[in-house]
């Protein structure tokens, strides 16, 4: 696979396109398995990868302590502002730039649960990266604290295309959700292509939005690429187990009911008491 390489991870996260939920519609039934999970007694959250409060937001609606991290100051500034016009909040959400590996032993057994919301595991895109990044998750969290994140299922067949030579299809999500800009309704279409290293285990998805206002004109138009690593439940699992963790892997079909939740895993990691 010949991949130009370039600094894409820097600058993908956009914050207008990450809250219109791009290619997760599942979000709001997918947090509502990490409550479920943390249940129903106030707990302090380290949420990784925060972006703009996605998730931090409804786990402190939901009355936990949390406190985010993110590589992104940019996605941090948009918390910032829709803390501050949030007034549901039942408890506390701060936030800070950082790398989850950059963290140190001042946060050592702070966190009673640990939140990696949104495929946060596949952006470490190297077994010794995933294990450091797990190292850091289990030396923030207290005894008996629990780590929670999910893995997204993917396409066998979508991901065999990505391997093959080009041409490559364009997927095209139609209109992914809205946004208001300056009091004008705005709507954002996706179209993308993915090269997959089978190797390497590598994904690169090429996407390019469209931010459409009302009356139908293309407004503004955007193209990302991001690099993920694509780990199964198992692979996780047992780096996990290495370092101390108690581990359970759910399906989110068998955890979601009548929800309908697409095909992916809810992972549970439990520190030793």
């Amino acid at each position: 696979m010949n991949t130009v390489q370039y600094p894409w991870e820097a600058d993908f996260y956009d914050p207008k396109l990450f809250d219109c939920g791009a290619g997760n519609a599942d979000e709001e039934k997918v947090l509502s398995l990490y409550i479920s999970v943390f249940g129903k007694n106030p707990q302090r959250i380290l949420d990784i990868g925060c972006g703009t409060g996605r998730s931090g937001l409804a786990f402190s609606r939901a009355g936990h302590n949390v406190h985010g991290i993110d590589i992104s100051p940019v996605m941090l500034e948009s918390l910032k502002l829709k803390i501050k016009k949030s007034t549901d909040l039942r408890a506390s959400l701060t936030y800070e730039v950082m790398n989850l590996l950059d963290l140190d032993e001042k946060y050592k057994s702070r966190f009673d649960a640990a939140s990696g919301v949104g495929d946060v595991l596949t952006h470490f895109l190297t077994i010794h990266t995933l294990e450091d990044a797990l190292r850091k998750i289990y030396m923030a969290l207290k005894p008996s604290g629990v780590f929670i994140t999910d893995l997204t299922g993917r396409n066998l067949k979508r991901l065999k295309i990505a391997a093959s030579n080009y041409p490559k299809p364009l997927y095209a999500y139609p209109v992914v959700s809205g946004y208001i800009n300056q009091g004008v309704n705005h709507f954002v279409t996706m179209q993308e292509f993915e090269e997959y290293n089978v190797d390497t285990g590598l994904v690169l998805s090429h996407q390019r939005y469209e931010i459409i206002d009302e009356i139908g004109t293309v407004a503004e138009t955007f193209y990302k690429t991001i690099r993920q690593r694509l780990y199964k439940p198992d692979e996780i699992s047992k780096i996990a187990v290495n370092i101390g963790f108690t581990t359970q892997i759910f399906s989110r079909e068998s955890l979601s009911g009548k929800a309908k939740l697409k095909t992916g895993y809810l992972l549970v990691m439990k520190k030793d008491e």
